[in-house]
Formats: structure tokens, C-alpha cells, sequence
């Protein structure tokens, strides 16, 4: 491949089921952290940490099996889907937990948090991140094969 080839489109559908269980692995950790120290606030903070995690982790995974930071095609896919599961999520808990909730408070917030949110995700996702976890996986890479030497 020479810098003008363009790399095959990897499918994203995988990485958004991995981002889907990653997600809700770390909101149910969280829940059970605030449950466990009895902590009267803090979820939205952590909701949001929650988010960057798992979004961190997805695009971690991308670049390890691709070798490559996300194209910005991928990239805004990965952005965009990320954050519609993670408002659907929102919304659904938002739901569930609060009797007769406000829709007008609840539009407002949503996209309040949905703005948070996609700040975080054009972070996690962002080439920045994915040439960092490039260069570990080249460091490890190169660490294991001098142990085997």
C-alpha cells in the first residue's frame, strides 16, 4: 500500500456491539460503586466516565485488530452510533426511574448531555488517541520480541 491508497472500510457493526456490552459493563460498575459507598451524587459524572470508557476501549480494540487509526468516514460512524446507543440508554434509565418525567426537561437535558457526550466520543475516537495506542502497541510489541532475543 503506498500514502495514496485509502484502506479498505472496516465493517463498524462489531465495534459498536463491543461499545454496546463495554458501555453497559462499565454504567452497571458504577451503579454498584455508588450503591456500595452509599454516594448521594455523582452519577452523571461517572455516566459520562462510563461513556468515555467504553468508547475508549472500542477504538483501542479498532486500532489493535486494524493496525490504523479510525478514517474520518469511521471515525464520525463510530461517533454518531456511540452516542445514539448512549442517549437510547439515557433515555430508557431516564424512564424508568423518574415518575412522569417533564418532556420539555427532559429534551433540554438530553441534549445538554448528548453535547457532553459527543465531545467525549470525538475524544476517545479521535486520531490523536488511536496514534497513542498505536505507538503501546508497538512498544509491547517490541519489549516481547527483546525478551525473546
Amino acid at each position: 500500500m503506498n500514502a495514496f491508497d485509502t484502506p479498505a472500510p472496516t465493517p463498524i457493526r462489531p465495534y459498536l456491539v463491543r461499545f454496546v456490552i463495554a458501555y453497559l459493563a462499565a454504567l452497571a460498575l458504577v451503579a454498584l460503586i455508588i450503591a456500595v459507598l452509599s454516594l448521594s451524587s455523582g452519577g452523571s459524572g461517572a455516566a459520562a466516565a462510563a461513556l468515555i470508557s467504553a468508547a475508549t476501549y472500542t477504538a483501542g480494540k479498532f486500532v489493535n485488530d486494524t493496525r490504523r487509526a479510525p478514517s474520518q468516514s469511521e471515525r464520525r460512524r463510530l461517533v454518531w452510533s456511540s452516542l445514539a446507543i448512549a442517549m437510547t440508554v439515557q433515555l430508557g434509565f431516564t424512564l424508568l426511574l423518574v415518575d412522569r418525567p417533564n418532556p420539555g426537561v427532559v429534551l433540554v437535558v438530553s441534549l445538554l448531555i448528548g453535547a457532553i457526550y459527543w465531545l467525549g466520543l470525538r475524544f476517545a475516537y479521535s486520531e490523536w488517541m488511536a496514534k497513542r495506542t498505536l505507538q503501546g502497541i508497538e512498544k509491547r510489541q517490541t519489549q516481547r520480541g527483546s525478551k525473546q532475543a
